[in-house]
This record gives C-alpha cells, structure tokens and sequence, in this order.
C-alpha cells in the first residue's frame, strides 16, 4: 500500500506531492511518532556520531563555553549528550514540534529552555532567540520541504556561528532534490544561498544508517 501510495502521490505535480508528504510528517509526529522521545533517550549514546564532529571540530577550534540551539530536539537526548562528552559547560535552547517530547525534557532538564515549535515558530522567533555558537538538526530537515529547508538555514545562518546537520545527504552535491517519501535536498548548494560555507564535509554514519552529518560556518559578511 505504501508503495502505491508514492507512486500515485509521484504523478502529481511536485508542489502538490510536497505538500502531500510534509502534512504526512506533520501528522506521524503529531501522532504515532509522538512517542519517539522515550527510545531516542534511553538509546541516546548510540546517537553520539552527530556530536563526535562537533566535539573534534572543537579540539582545534576550542571555546570555554558552548551555546547551543537545536531545532527538533526531542526529549533532550543530544543535550544528555552533550553534557557528556564536551568538556565545557553547555547552555542549551531546544525546539521541537511534539508537546509531550518538550514535557519530557523539561522534567530532565528543568534549567535549561525548552519550547514548542515547527520551523515557521523559528522563523517567527528568530529575532529574540538570541545568538548561538551552534544549531543543530539532527534527524529533522528531511521531514521538511526544500524552501521551508532553506529558510530554516538561513535562520541558522545568522543564529549561530556553525551549523550542525545531520540527515540523509544523498542529494547532498546533487543539482535538485528529490522526494522518496522523504524530502532529499541539495544541502551544497541550499548551504551556499543561506551564506553557509561547508567546513566538514559529510561524514558516513559507521552503523550503517542511510543519514550523514556535515557542518557549515557562517560566511563572515563585510
């Protein structure tokens, strides 16, 4: 069924199938996927290859505090992490569009700052979010169409001075993307037109996942 499902949804036309697929998403992680906070937090260690690029980019790079935005942060298993394995205090803002993920982190975390939201709540809180060190997207970007993509990292552009993603980069250096139920997007190019420069490129995960991770700077403007 699912299957016929994307054929059928494949012969409409690309703005229509998009928009198919996001309600789709929108839906699962309302609904059934409502739950996924649990398991993405007692499992959060095999998580880790996101952050083990962060954390050697900050071996060379090192900064005596972290500040750190994560858009789709669920119940708080990379910030878990992020305590950790950094070896500097963190200070941490999350976002994510399920109620009870952000329930369930705020009873982990009581200090830090945890609020429901999609990426038009980013768009829409982006002046008083502050300034960050670095925004993360773990898992997330795919579930989102390419110019909603876009905007998100040009919001991450000039929230923070690096950005974090990791997603599944089959179209990563590809001219288009391409939507096989997820929305695989041109990261390279879309990375360059929101004023990011790549600065690591994607790293294969080990376990052999279908998602990578790469990290963007911030282009320094004049």
């Amino acid at each position: 069924m699912k299957k016929f499902l994307r054929k059928a949804i494949a012969l409409l036309p690309s703005s229509v199938a998009n928009r198919l697929h996001a309600l789709k998403h929108r839906i699962y992680w309302l609904t059934k996927g409502g739950k996924a906070h649990h398991t993405y937090f007692d499992a959060y260690k095999t998580r880790s290859e996101v952050l083990d690029v962060l954390r050697d980019w900050l071996a060379s790079h090192p900064l005596p505090a972290l500040k750190v935005l994560e858009f789709g942060s669920s119940g708080g298993n990379n910030l878990l992490l992020l305590r950790e394995i950094m070896s500097m205090p963190v200070e941490y803002v999350g976002m994510d569009i399920q109620p009870d993920a952000i329930a369930f982190a705020k009873t982990k975390f009581p200090d830090d700052v945890f609020m429901v939201g999609d990426d038009l709540a980013l768009a829409e809180q982006a002046e008083t979010l502050g300034k960050f060190d670095v925004f993360l997207a773990s898992g997330v970007l795919s579930y989102i169409p390419q110019q909603r993509c876009q905007d998100v990292l040009a919001h991450a552009a000039r929230l923070a001075d690096l950005v974090l993603v990791c997603d599944e980069l089959s179209h990563f250096d590809a001219p288009d993307g391409d939507n096989d139920g997820l929305f695989l997007h041109p990261y390279a190019q879309m990375c360059r037109d929101a004023g990011l420069e790549i600065v690591v490129p994607p790293v294969p995960s080990k376990t052999g996942h279908r998602y990578s991770t790469f990290m963007a700077r911030a282009v320094k403007r004049s």
